[in-house]
């Protein structure tokens, strides 16, 4: 998250507006996700975007770590985004396992972690709300692979009004 006050002679003109892309998902079978780029009015206010998560390992628990939150920015108030929590690989029936929770954005969302009970495991969901990570896969035993959920694309606001 990123925010800046700047008067109109500092904007001047005009500024170039930039909305990253989303992060994606990694595929299912072991694969990272991308990382989310950066949204910035200039060079004026810059929120960076976070990493992907990691690749899953069958047989480890937790199989993978989330991707790391957006590193700070410029503005007059920055700060990291939250990393993302990893998803599981359960190996029996009496430990479940659970969809790494998203990285959540300032401006909310619901990456939440969800808990796979004697399932043969699940995809990650896709983020909702703006700047937010998808969930980690989850994988039960050997019985298949699972995808992460994609990131959703950041946001910027400007308002401008007059003294």
């Amino acid at each position: 998250y990123s925010r800046t006050t700047a008067t109109a002679a500092t904007i001047g003109a005009s500024q170039v507006v930039t909305i990253g892309a989303a992060g994606v998902g990694g595929a299912a079978g072991n694969n990272v996700g991308t990382a989310g780029a950066a949204c910035s009015l200039g060079a004026l206010c810059i929120a960076n975007g976070g990493a992907g998560g990691a690749a899953g390992t069958s047989g480890i628990v937790p199989s993978t770590s989330g991707g790391a939150g957006g590193t700070v920015g410029t503005g007059d108030i920055a700060f990291p985004g939250l990393t993302g929590g990893g998803g599981t690989y359960a190996v029996s029936v009496v430990v479940p396992g659970t969809n790494g929770g998203g990285g959540i954005s300032y401006f909310g969302g619901n990456s939440h972690t969800v808990c796979n009970l004697f399932t043969s495991g699940s995809n990650g969901a896709a983020a909702s709300g703006r700047g937010n990570g998808g969930q980690g896969g989850y994988q039960f035993q050997s019985a298949g692979t699972a995808s992460g959920g994609n990131g959703s694309a950041g946001l910027i606001v400007v308002t401008e009004f007059l003294l």
